[in-house]
């Protein structure tokens, strides 16, 4: 039997993995999401949200630059920023799991485990940061975060081989190959 493709290219037979992050901004953060992309490719097919958008956020950049008026470039901005958010969106609702990087606050990422929670995908969270950054002692994040993501099966994992390790213990567990999305 041969590999099923989804409408994306994807190949269904490994489930696919929306990697919710802020982590291209920067060219550190670059570096970083490249590494924790090759770890999670080993295993899921990865959907990561600038990779999918970098052409859209070249779009923005440019419009930055260029001498439009303030409200024509506001108007497209806005255009290209509901085209980005769509297809973040699209993106989760194909996926069939979510890792969250949570070394910074990021609003886009808490929205995006707030929507992948409520479309009750399971969703694990990368927190490599060691300090306490919690809403009281109880909690290592923002406790509704913490919340969506202990509540989704999932867990915040301190490591990224801890990460894979229990990724790997999902698939085994509880993952089965399917055309469908979980």
């Amino acid at each position: 039997m041969g590999r099923e493709e989804t409408p994306l290219g994807m190949n269904t037979s490994r489930p696919r993995l929306y990697l919710a992050n802020p982590l291209g901004f920067t060219e550190l953060g670059l570096r970083e999401l490249d590494n924790i992309q090759s770890r999670l490719g080993e295993h899921f097919d990865v959907i990561e949200p600038f990779q999918q958008s970098r052409n859209l956020g070249t779009q923005l950049q440019d419009l930055e630059q260029s001498n439009l008026p303030l409200g024509t470039l506001k108007e497209r901005m806005s255009a290209i920023n509901q085209k980005i958010g769509k297809r973040n969106k699209d993106d989760l609702d194909t996926c069939h799991v979510v890792v969250a990087v949570l070394d910074y606050d990021d609003n886009g990422t808490a929205a995006e485990i707030g929507y992948a929670f409520a479309r009750q995908k399971p969703i694990w969270g990368y927190l490599g940061d060691f300090r306490q950054r919690g809403d009281n002692l109880g909690v290592c994040i923002n406790l509704q975060v913490q919340f969506f993501i202990e509540a989704s099966g999932g867990k915040i994992c301190r490591t990224l081989d801890e990460l894979c390790e229990k990724l790997e213990i999902w698939l085994k567990t509880v993952w089965i190959p399917r055309s469908g999305i979980a």
